[in-house]
């Protein structure tokens, strides 16, 4: 490891040019960046240190992990933050891991109150300030107190924490608090009320009743014991895990160690055990609208990341420009590069090393854009769905507007794995779903179903409609349309054109029988206006209810599915790919005849 070194002189300049500026800046690592940032949002004695691994293009920004640190005492100047962040460990997890630092001093000489504005400021900084990169999307975001930084944490920052997906103390105090918010911790030499704080904060069932008054400390492990009922408890040597039983993402994690400093080996333990595997995703507005001109108090809501180690599944990078099937891949935003993820389940693994034959459903998963292609596979579910019904899924990274390299990304697949080629699926989320219209739209024959989810952008099938007259069969393909309730307010999305277009195409392709797009009725039949079958909607434990419905062919198969949500607006939910995967599953073709074959309940 190199040895830290200060750029004085640059430092002694940029203080002059600005007080939201490095002024110093650390190289230990070739590309890596460790500055000082003073004033933050002009809050006077705000300072924070930012630790930039080197290697930001995957999966910057909107995988990137952050992570906050709060120490028991402000760092004196670069030096005290470097060796701190180094002593933790927390250079090799940024480095390995592709995680942010950011080690924060208090504005005064103690943590207080104040110092949630520096966190909301630091916040928008990371995203939005000119002049500085977008490193997050806020999903990924952490937060690990010592001493006094962890009683900043239990007591302020755990009720403001509206964008943290955990939290990690060592030590520290807590008084009396009254949770408002789940906030999955782990905890290191804390007391009991702090374990029955995290539990208590975790438990939907508690968490409303403000009147509900925490036990005195006579009664804190008769409580935790009561709380045991709605936990699994997991008990080794190190540490005890409790994960709530209706919802695996809350977990309080408490470590027999005594340490009330920051510990490397623990840190990468909570790292590898809690905060790897937890996130936050906004809901209700869309994530780039956060910036310090537009910002709300929405409560991300917690979503577990899927464990792909555990369950044995490989996550495979691969440059299309090593493969040269890719000849023109279009590009969404400037950080777009032509690759794709391959997740390969441990019973394709298994299948292949056995050579028994067996072949597996192929889903192509599109991300919009801007995104991510591990975002888009994850945050819609899909990524834990290959993982449950053993799908081998490819996640490209660009976009097309004619589908010829994902066509032939599907042969190289193909090629490459026991693909099932009568269970072939595309599905993609707005700028995504136009991905997957060009892909269906030019070799319909290749897929089994597809469903385009939120597009935004009057999306049409002449083509398609036009190219059918050049088929010596018929061509059906089943298609599951997914919109949000307050798209309207979010992207100013032309859903008169789409209501008229696009889904009376869809219902010409699949010969379904179209209601009159001149007389719909919004006030009878919400978001979609015209009457649909078997209308049935799915609420709890979903945060926002989704409701399905179906339009049915002259033989009464369902061809065309239509679902959407009553309250999010264009976002990405998790709920949807358990949802579209179990009609989507019902239809297979016949890769000569070209027919759709139709099993309910598959």
């Amino acid at each position: 490891m190199k040895k830290l070194s200060l750029l004085v002189a640059l430092a002694m300049v940029l203080t002059i040019l600005s007080p939201i500026a490095a002024l110093a800046q650390v190289s230990t690592v070739e590309g890596a960046r460790f500055e000082q940032i003073t004033d933050v949002a002009d809050i006077a004695g705000s300072c924070f240190y930012l630790y930039i691994p080197s290697n930001m293009e995957v999966p910057f920004p909107m995988m990137t992990p952050v992570v906050y640190v709060y120490g028991n005492e402000p760092y004196a100047d670069a030096e005290a933050a470097w060796a701190a962040l180094t002593d933790a460990g927390l250079e090799t997890i940024a480095e390995d891991e592709q995680v942010v630092i950011i080690m924060v001093n208090p504005v005064g000489d103690i943590w207080g109150e104040g110092d949630i504005d520096v966190y909301e400021a630091i916040m928008n900084y990371i995203s939005y300030v000119d002049g500085v990169e977008q490193i997050t999307y806020h999903s990924l975001q952490y937060a690990i107190g010592e001493g006094s930084g962890a009683t900043f944490i239990n007591n302020y920052l755990s009720h403001n924490a509206k964008r943290l997906a955990a939290v990690m103390t060592f030590g520290g105090e807590i008084g009396y608090n009254v949770p408002n918010l789940p906030l999955p911790a782990y905890i290191v030499s804390g007391s009991d009320e702090a374990v029955e704080y995290y539990l208590r904060a975790n438990d939907e069932t508690f968490i409303d009743d403000v009147n509900e008054v925490r036990p005195t400390s006579g009664r804190v492990d008769e409580t935790i014991e009561y709380y045991r009922g709605f936990w699994t408890c997991e008990e080794t040597d190190e540490k005890t895990t409790y994960t709530y039983t209706y919802d695996g993402v809350k977990q309080v994690i408490v470590s027999k160690a005594e340490a009330t400093a920051l510990d490397a080996g623990l840190i990468a333990d909570c790292w590898n055990s809690l905060f790897r595997y937890t996130a936050r995703i906004c809901l209700t507005a869309n994530f780039w609208q956060y910036t310090k001109d537009n910002y709300n108090d929405e409560t991300f809501y917690l979503v577990k990341r899927p464990n792909y180690e555990a369950a044995g599944m490989e996550v495979i990078r691969v440059d299309a420009t090593e493969q040269d099937i890719w000849t023109d891949i279009g590009q969404v935003g400037d950080r777009s590069y032509p690759y794709w993820y391959e997740f390969v389940p441990a019973a394709v693994q298994e299948a292949m090393e056995s050579g028994s034959g067996e072949t597996f459903a192929l889903l192509l998963c599109f991300h919009g854009g801007g995104d991510h292609p591990i975002y888009e596979a994850e945050s819609v579910g899909w990524a834990q769905l290959a993982i449950d019904n053993n799908i081998i899924m490819v996640a490209p990274n660009g976009s097309s507007s004619t589908g010829e390299e994902f066509n032939a990304l599907i042969d190289y697949m193909i090629d490459k794995y026991p693909v099932d080629t009568s269970r072939i699926y595309a599905a993609g989320f707005s700028g995504g779903a136009r991905s997957t219209l060009a892909l269906s739209n030019a070799y319909p024959e290749r897929l089994a179903a597809v469903a385009p989810q939120s597009c935004v952008s009057g999306p049409s099938y002449a083509d398609l409609t036009d190219k059918l007259d050049t088929y010596e069969y018929d061509l059906d393909l089943p298609i599951c349309v997914v919109g949000q309730g307050l798209e309207t307010e979010s992207t100013n999305n032309n859903y008169e054109y789409i209501w008229h277009n696009y889904l009376q195409l869809i219902m010409d392709l699949n010969e379904i029988e179209a209601p009159d797009m001149s007389a719909l009725d919004f006030s009878t039949y919400p978001y979609w206006g015209f009457d649909t079958e078997n209308l049935q909607r799915h609420g709890a434990p979903l945060p926002f209810a989704i409701w399905t419905s179906y339009m049915s062919d002259e033989d009464g198969i369902p061809m065309m599915a239509l679902m959407h949500t009553e309250q999010t607006t264009h976002v990405h939910y998790p709920y949807y790919a358990n949802l579209i995967w179990s009609w989507m599953q019902q239809f297979t073709h016949d890769t000569e005849t070209h027919e759709v074959i139709y099993t309910p309940n598959a």
